[in-house]
């Protein structure tokens, strides 16, 4: 899925395909394990308190390209037994002193609560931008909300695995017999300010210049492309930007 706001012929999508590799994608192929100027990334998760799959490839992802890259890894929960995973390895972790406490309940999820106190929450997190060449974004509730932070002329890369499950499908709304947990019509209101919300804020990430946006598969690279109205080309292989 591509972006706008490069220079002409720059990663615009076309009737055949791209026109070219996107500047996110020429710098992240940069970075060469020995190089003598390496690639600066600074990887962005909201939380690694839920320390599931996802959590853990990335953090094992993350011991390996420590190797090629300068990596710099910023979230807003980083507990212990996250922290052990990457013992040893050569990354700047950056987070909060205090662990966040994520509001609950039915008004919180009405009000986007959430999404509001991670956005204040990004300030007190101090990040220097200005050492690193490239953002990548993992898709998990209070990322996209770093998004304000980061310096405009800084190439950012999302990788949505998915768009958030709870929000956009009813799957997660329903009882291991298929029934409806309560009305979809309810369902769809509880959602409606956090879906405007991650729909601001992929808007926000789109109109950056040297912004590039990535599904885990093509049937999810079309979901994204139909969901948040952005190009996206079917010749592209899966996850590539």
């Amino acid at each position: 899925v591509s972006t706008r706001g490069r220079k002409r012929g720059e990663g615009l999508p076309t009737k055949g395909g791209f026109q070219s590799r996107s500047t996110v994608e020429r710098t992240m192929a940069a970075g060469t394990k020995g190089a003598e100027k390496r690639l600066r990334v600074l990887v962005v998760r909201g939380s690694f308190a839920q320390l599931g799959g996802a959590e853990r490839e990335l953090l094992q992802l993350l011991r390996n390209v420590d190797q090629r890259w300068d990596v710099g890894l910023a979230t807003l929960e980083f507990p212990e037994h996250a922290r052990s995973l990457i013992e040893g390895a050569d990354i700047t972790v950056y987070s909060l002193d205090t662990p966040l406490e994520w509001p609950s309940g039915a008004a919180a999820e009405v009000l986007a609560s959430s999404s509001k106190k991670t956005a204040k929450a990004w300030k007190d997190v101090d990040i220097p931008f200005q050492n690193y060449d490239a953002v990548h974004l993992s898709v998990c509730p209070g990322t996209l909300e770093i998004l304000p932070r980061i310096p405009a002329g800084l190439p950012v890369h999302y990788h949505c695995l998915e768009p958030p499950r709870w929000l956009y499908e009813d799957l997660l709304h329903r009882r291991l017999d298929g029934t409806l947990k309560r009305p979809l019509w309810l369902t769809n209101l509880i959602f409606s300010l956090q879906r405007r919300r991650d729909k601001a804020y992929v808007r926000q990430l789109i109109a950056r210049p040297h912004a590039t946006l990535s599904g885990n598969s093509p049937w999810i690279q079309q979901w994204i492309s139909e969901l948040y109205g952005v190009a996206s080309s079917p010749t592209k292989t899966n996850g590539e930007p």
